[in-house]
């Protein structure tokens, strides 16, 4: 319970700290309502404190993107967030072109922070990296192509209008640098992915809608919020932008939000036995089970 409450409160926390950017107000606050709006099969990242980090990187793009917020508190829970989130994964890395930037046109703690945050989080990955092995071409393109049609649920015709939302983000002069911000990082995330798993192997990995999601639900939110932010910046944007949110409502699988309960595996009857011999206590998904020994 404690865990599932510190999830919540953490993309409460996204959610309230992206609502509070120096973006127009209505935008900002679509930003905060739509943070966990995109289809996510199993809600692998939902109410997961390990997979919080998911729905903080989003924010942190935004708050590097923009400029400091004229209030004192506004400020400070910048300062805070930057400092959690850049730490909680490789997402300040992907986004120190964006810090390095903000940093060169005004000196901001914030700035200072997520780059600080980035340069751990660097250190630590070189100082644990692994050995990497050759990657194998075979099956890159399946894999290339599964994964383009997985960032958008509208198939071939939301990978269109994705495209479009991409070109107009970069294109359109007003709020694109927090659209900037949040297609690098969708890009770094695609490509680290694909490389990942091009380099084990595994071709066929994202074949199954449930399997990964988690590496989708970033990508499928900045076009939703690129799009949002399309519609505030002139008729051309609010267009392209338009078209996209209707071709992402119409074709929106409303299932992804509905979860049969899990086995009830009856843990009370095991836990009696615990200390007097080795339990066996199966747990879901059904086929898993955990061997506590009897000392």
């Amino acid at each position: 319970m404690l865990f599932t409450y510190a999830a919540v409160i953490f993309v409460a926390w996204s959610a309230a700290t992206v609502a509070s950017c120096s973006l127009p107000p209505m935008l900002a606050l679509l930003l905060g309502a739509t943070l966990t709006l995109p289809p996510h099969p199993y809600g692998e990242i939902f109410a997961n404190t390990t997979n919080a980090q998911w729905l903080l990187a989003p924010t942190l793009a935004v708050i590097v993107a923009t400029s400091v917020p004229a209030g004192r508190l506004a400020h400070y829970n910048q300062m805070g967030f930057a400092v959690c989130s850049g730490l909680s994964g490789p997402f300040s890395i992907f986004l120190a072109p964006v810090a390095f930037y903000r940093l060169w046109r005004g000196r901001d703690i914030v700035t200072v922070l997520t780059l600080g945050a980035s340069c751990i989080q660097l250190a630590t990955l070189i100082a644990t990296l692994p050995p990497i092995a050759d990657l194998s071409p075979h099956g890159s393109w399946h894999l290339f192509a599964t994964m383009l049609l997985r960032i958008d649920w509208s198939g071939w015709v939301g990978l269109l209008t994705a495209m479009a939302i991409t070109v107009a983000s970069i294109l359109i002069k007003k709020q694109r640098l927090p659209r900037i911000g949040l297609l690098i990082l969708a890009a770094a995330i695609f490509w680290t992915t694909f490389i990942k798993f091009l380099n084990m192997g595994w071709a066929t990995a994202f074949d199954v809608p449930e399997n990964g999601a988690r590496y989708f639900y970033l990508p499928q939110l900045v076009l939703l919020w690129c799009a949002l932010s399309l519609c505030f910046s002139g008729a051309i944007g609010a267009f392209v932008g338009a078209i996209w949110l209707a071709v992402a409502s119409l074709f929106y699988p409303h299932a992804f939000f509905k979860k049969a309960p899990l086995i009830d595996q009856h843990w009370n009857r095991f836990a009696l036995e615990i200390g007097k011999r080795t339990v066996i206590i199966p747990i879901n998904p059904n086929g898993w089970s955990i061997t506590v020994p009897a000392r």
